[in-house]
């Protein structure tokens, strides 16, 4: 029965889907963004981003009563990265997030690291890599219902301009997790991506202005199965 959100006012809040409700749970210092539900509802992950620059992702009951790091110490070749975007598994048990080589607020990260932590343990383990030298980077990782594939944005570069991004497909393997498939063409504007809760439909944006805001062109909502059949789009602004 409750929505978190981040930024207004700043750090995260708490509303119910009629209006009502709404209160602040966590707020500075520094800033908490991109919140993702635990299945069950007992628990928020979101990025802590210090007034440093630095982000992790963190952790928190919707009280906002016990904040913490999901991850205590990572890997000495993950510690410097900027994590982005967490997403819960939906049994509850992982969370997969991206980390940045450079702080994406910034700056062109050079790589990019999309990982999946063991909750009850914090073992991190890395699933895939990218360079922004090759021009392709990852963003918004969001699992299917059966947990055993991912959608992310695939962003693609060109020298330091980002010419938008491609719908794409992580599987698990028996050998481990497949390298992106594509299942569209390059989408305009830096799409930001999720997984339906039940079924194989998987709903993405074109120009979010949200994110670049460096476009007059309209936002449009689409759906397409995750082996890109049946594109269709949503809304017509």
């Amino acid at each position: 029965e409750w929505i978190v959100f981040q930024g207004a006012p700043r750090g995260l809040s708490l509303i119910q889907p009629d209006g009502s409700g709404n209160h602040v749970i966590l707020g500075p210092p520094g800033d908490q963004l991109h919140p993702d539900w635990s299945p069950d509802g007992s628990e928020i992950a979101y990025v802590q981003r210090e007034e440093t620059g630095a982000q992790q992702i963190w952790i928190t009951d919707p009280q906002g009563t016990q904040p913490r790091p999901l991850v205590k110490e990572y890997p000495a070749n993950l510690s410097s990265l900027f994590w982005d975007n967490p997403a819960w598994s939906p049994d509850g048990s992982q969370i997969a997030s991206v980390g940045y080589e450079g702080d994406p607020q910034t700056v062109l990260p050079e790589r990019s690291v999309l990982a999946i932590v063991t909750v009850a343990s914090g073992e991190v383990r890395v699933v895939g890599e990218l360079e922004s030298s090759a021009g392709l980077l990852h963003s918004f990782p969001r699992w299917s219902p059966a947990g055993d594939a991912f959608v992310i944005s695939l962003d693609h570069f060109k020298g330091d301009e980002s010419v938008g991004g491609r719908i794409a497909v992580i599987r698990r393997t028996d050998s481990g997790w497949s390298k992106p498939k594509p299942i569209t063409k390059v989408v305009p504007g830096g799409p930001r991506v999720d997984w339906h809760p039940t079924d194989d439909l998987i709903v993405f944006c074109d120009n979010d202005v949200g994110g670049l805001q460096v476009t007059d062109e309209p936002s449009n909502l689409f759906t397409v199965r995750s082996d890109g059949s049946k594109l269709s789009q949503v809304t017509d602004y």
